[in-house]
């Protein structure tokens, strides 16, 4: 994992390179909002963005100009709770092939806001 967030009340994760790895970003549980910018996180093995491995908690983020790899699952896992403070802008999303695809979620009926 590059990044891992817990209990905190606002976080800032800019300009990342993940070179190999589970995980980019995986929040845990009490976290409120975070901004997710220019990263790239296409490497991953796992999941790009997500929750911890015991669950987490984010209420609101904004996820802009990243590069996230679908890894063995979800390109972003997000609470079903929270999910319509969760923004999406400008990324590229990329399969374990690395060919370019939609956003694949977790859950799929979430109410993200996308826009590319």
């Amino acid at each position: 994992m590059a990044v891992g967030v817990q209990d905190c009340t606002w976080a800032n994760v800019s300009g990342n390179t993940l070179v190999s790895g589970g995980q980019g970003v995986g929040f845990g549980p009490q976290c409120g909002n975070a901004l997710i910018l220019n990263n790239n996180f296409a490497n991953t093995t796992y999941r790009g963005i997500g929750l911890g491995a015991f669950g987490g908690s984010l209420q609101s983020v904004t996820i802009l100009n990243n590069v996230l790899g679908q890894g063995s699952t979800y390109h972003v896992q997000l609470p079903v709770a929270n999910s319509f403070g969760w923004f999406l802008y400008k990324n590229q999303y990329l399969n374990a092939a690395t060919n370019s695809v939609p956003p694949f979620l977790d859950p799929i009926s979430s109410a993200v806001h996308i826009s590319n």
